[in-house]
């Protein structure tokens, strides 16, 4: 089993091209999953993991080490994780906990402009991590330093610039650089 995963802050089109790419691999014969990591972590907590980042970051990243284990477990050819380690460093990025997180697999980063971020449909100004454009820029600004200390788990950069912009593209690059890992 393969694992990848498609990371990068709120808007940058993560989910519909995470599930694009899984349902051309299972087109082609391969059993594929989109999990969605945070999601799980929410479901098991009963509340959203992201102010425990805050109030006790060691429970939150044992919480994600639980989700992603028992995931990778799965019976399937290809498990695309929609967020993973990624999203996890920028919670602990500069802390010591940082240096704790170990389990990093091959990532495509996904990025778009605050523009984009705020017209895309789930978004909204009144969740705390994204409660004003400062907030919302410190975490474009933090997923982009990761993306730069973390580069040997970077796979593609991409840049999704409107919600109209075709993904196809992206969604084919992808494709092709997953179909090239499972023939290695």
């Amino acid at each position: 089993m393969l694992e990848f995963a498609i990371d990068g802050h709120d808007g940058a089109a993560k989910t519909p091209v995470a599930t694009k790419v899984s349902a051309k691999l299972q087109s082609l014969g391969y059993k594929t999953i989109v999990f969605e990591s945070f999601i799980e972590a929410n479901r098991r907590i009963n509340k959203n993991i992201y102010p425990c980042w805050q109030e006790n970051p060691q429970m939150a990243m044992e919480l994600m080490e639980s989700v992603l284990k028992e995931s990778a477990s799965s019976n399937v050819d290809v498990i695309i994780y929609d967020r993973h380690w990624m999203s996890i460093i920028v919670q602990l990025f500069g802390t010591a906990l940082e240096k704790q997180w170990t389990r990093f697999i091959p990532t495509f980063y996904m990025q778009a402009p605050i523009e984009k971020t705020v017209a895309c449909e789930r978004f909204s100004w009144d969740i705390p991590w994204t409660h004003s454009k400062e907030q919302l820029e410190h975490w474009i600004t933090t997923y982009d330093a990761t993306s730069k200390k973390y580069a040997q788990h970077i796979l593609g950069t991409y840049v999704v610039s409107t919600r109209e912009q075709c993904l196809k593209p992206i969604e084919n690059d992808i494709l092709k650089k997953i179909l090239h890992h499972l023939s290695v």
